[in-house]
């Protein structure tokens, strides 16, 4: 058995009282994890609930090691794991975990994700396979994008017991993810960058942002066939008008930042997006979603551009295994809206995984 080197577990939280049997199940399955080494860090995104009352609570009748931080405000994904990761570097982690309050874990599943990631040297984050909520069906295992920019869950509803390989992904899930803190130290120190994700994103371009960076320092993002537990897909982040904003905004960040063949494609698949918005608002005065949508482009646009002035961060996509496409698949989408990814997803599965 691999020495268990010392870990870090972000788990943060906002607003749960609502799902709080959810929850409980998550802190519980961090507590019976058969991995000593740990501390769990625990982040109250400032919620109006009594939520972060509870966890608390929890925190201080378990045995589990933690540190618990209330924060005044609601800084979204990135925010909130990025003030956990001063705590990661203050007390010298080996490996830092990124975990949702959603997430039921696996026993044995940071151990044995551990142990296959601790034999890679060339490999910066680690998954298991990802069961979506009771199903026995995959989440995702890993996550691979296309040189068009957008991202597509790998096995997606396949039975769970189907992979049976490891797999170099685009990226790792924010769900469940380890990452090795010495070589993120490296990249960000590299890129000019303070945290791991870029707080003004809020959310949605976090965990893909990270594994394009790893990726573009030569480190890799790897499936392992473990399985990690259940993610409750839906609780966090709802699909509301500000969830609609902070998508949009992701992708006018991505498309400042990301460099690929077809970057170009993926502003015309915005402009069109956003010219039916601007239609449905002048025809129906009151199309909410598209000034939402509009709104955060915009934002994100600018957010991207600062960024990369600030830190002259440009991501070469092409050292990221990527979904290859071609003018008549693009044509197929743009026209049709039809692709065929799916086939591209499949030969991936049959033919890209290799023994770990």
């Amino acid at each position: 058995m691999v020495k268990e080197e010392s870990t870090a577990i972000i788990w943060l939280n906002y607003n749960s009282s609502k799902f709080f049997n959810i929850v409980k199940l998550s802190l519980d399955g961090i507590r019976d994890l058969d991995y000593d080494n740990f501390v769990l860090i625990a982040v109250d995104n400032g919620s109006m609930d009594d939520s972060y009352v509870r966890i608390r609570e929890y925190l201080e009748k378990t045995r589990i090691r933690s540190k618990f931080i209330r924060l005044t405000r609601n800084l979204g994904f990135t925010g909130g794991n990025n003030i956990a990761w001063n705590y990661v570097l203050r007390n010298g982690f080996k490996y830092v975990v990124f975990l949702n309050n959603d997430f039921i874990v696996e026993q044995n599943s940071l151990r044995r994700i551990v142990e296959t990631l601790s034999q890679y040297e060339k490999a910066i984050a680690a998954q298991g396979i990802i069961e979506l909520r009771f199903t026995r069906l995959i989440d995702n295992y890993g996550f691979y994008a296309s040189e068009l920019l957008v991202a597509y869950p790998f096995m997606f509803l396949k039975p769970i017991s189907n992979p049976k390989k490891c797999y170099r992904v685009s990226y790792v899930s924010g769900a469940y993810a380890i990452y090795k803190v010495d070589q993120l130290k490296e990249i960000l120190s590299k890129t000019g960058i303070r945290y791991p994700f870029i707080t003004e994103a809020f959310g949605y371009f976090d965990d893909n942002f990270l594994g394009f960076l790893g990726w573009s320092y030569g480190y890799e993002s790897l499936a392992i066939p473990v399985y990690a537990g259940k993610h409750m897909r839906g609780l966090t982040f709802k699909h509301t008008g500000v969830g609609l904003y902070v998508w949009a905004r992701s992708h006018g960040i991505k498309v400042s930042l990301l460099r690929s063949r077809f970057r170009n494609m993926f502003w015309l698949w915005i402009l069109k997006r956003g010219f039916i918005g601007l239609l449905k608002t002048l025809a129906l005065r009151d199309d909410t979603d598209s000034q939402f949508y509009i709104k955060g482009l915009v934002k994100g646009l600018g957010v991207g551009k600062k960024i990369y002035l600030r830190n002259n961060l440009c991501i070469d996509m092409s050292k990221v295994p990527l979904i290859k496409e071609n003018i008549f698949s693009l044509l197929r989408k743009y026209i049709l809206e039809r692709g065929t990814i799916e086939k591209s997803l499949e030969k991936i599965m049959r033919y890209g995984g290799f023994n770990c």
